[in-house]
């Protein structure tokens, strides 16, 4: 699996649009979550980000995200489920299988062996080398007391922000940043095996559109892509989360604007990628600095609302960010702490 460099120069609306098309491809289930949620694409759409106040306030003052890789995450499984629903596809339905071999060699002959290959071979390394954050959908009716069930997924002793975000859709900087933005797929077997066989039609009726990708760029977004479909299966019983990932795998697409760094994190030292929210960093990301896409602070539950609010304030508003004590909102959830 050879390694790119994500694109530093503008992004034009044709290189998204290919990036699309190839997506709604490979990924459709994806993108049909993704129209869903930006149902006017010159709109962004709102996010939250649960997290513990002390990571808030370093998200606020750095205006840098934390990723961790896949290995690190809370529970380990999740990212082994999705690559076990495959194997089990693949396994279970020998004639889909070969279905979707076959319209990858109508591409270009035994491409489809290659690539499942390939992801096989490299599916070690990709899980040791993708990083991850999540956000959540959030509606309107959340702004008051934020999501009871995500404000419990905390420690008792820790205080807990939602940090709401207004993320624009196709901006180009996912590209500069090398990273994908996906929604997490809650699917059960079955359905994860419709998909495929979806996948599998899109390919055949797009033949002449992805013979016009050289053969190592195609070979290699099917491995991009069956990472995606892998890495953002959750079981069923999380779909109230609503949650989206934030994947960078820098053995397949690395950025420069991404900074590696070395943490600890609740007491293990730990490789961590910093994806930055300032357009000071590069102008090419300008579309996702915090400044501009702050939309409000949620506080959880907490007897240290005051201290909270202040300092949150005085982060927020040396960040650029305007209004910002008007912007800070107390949850009134009745959550014992």
């Amino acid at each position: 699996m050879a390694q790119t460099v994500a694109p530093q120069i503008p992004v034009t609306q044709a290189m998204l649009d290919v990036a699309d098309k190839i997506a709604r491809i490979f990924i459709p289930e994806s993108r049909r979550q993704f129209d869903k949620v930006y149902p006017d694409k010159t709109k962004p759409a709102r996010f939250v980000h649960y997290t513990s106040a002390e990571a808030a306030l370093e998200i606020i003052k750095t205006k840098r995200l934390r990723m961790r890789k896949t290995t690190c995450m809370v529970d380990y499984s999740e990212v082994q489920h999705g690559h076990d629903l495959l194997q089990q596809i693949f396994t279970r339905n020998q004639q889909l299988r070969q279905r979707f071999i076959a319209s990858l060699d109508a591409c270009y002959a035994g491409l489809g062996n290659r690539a499942i290959n390939e992801f096989d071979v490299k599916w070690a390394d990709i899980l040791l080398d993708t990083y991850v954050t999540s956000l959540s959908e959030h509606d309107a009716e959340d702004d008051l007391y934020g999501r009871l069930s995500m404000w419990r997924a905390f420690r008792s002793d820790q205080q807990r922000v939602a940090l709401v975000v207004n993320i624009p859709a196709g901006s180009g900087a996912g590209l500069a940043l090398g990273v994908v933005f996906a929604p997490a797929s809650y699917a059960e077997i079955d359905d994860a095996e419709r998909e495929v066989g979806e996948i599998t039609q899109n390919i055949g009726e797009n033949v002449s559109f992805l013979k016009t990708i050289p053969e190592a760029e195609l070979s290699d977004a099917i491995v991009g892509f069956l990472k995606v479909l892998v890495v953002t299966r959750k079981h069923p019983a999380f779909k109230e989360e609503r949650e989206w990932r934030v994947l960078y795998t820098p053995s397949q697409v690395s950025s420069p604007l991404m900074e590696p760094s070395t943490d600890v994190v609740f007491g293990v030292p730990q490789p961590v990628q910093r994806l930055p929210l300032d357009a000071v960093k590069s102008l090419l990301i300008g579309s996702l600095d915090l400044a501009a896409i702050f939309d409000r602070l949620i506080i959880g539950p907490t007897q240290y609302a005051a201290a909270l609010t202040e300092a949150f304030a005085a982060a927020l508003t040396s960040g650029g960010v305007t209004d910002a004590w008007n912007r800070i909102h107390l949850s009134k959830v009745p959550l014992r702490t």
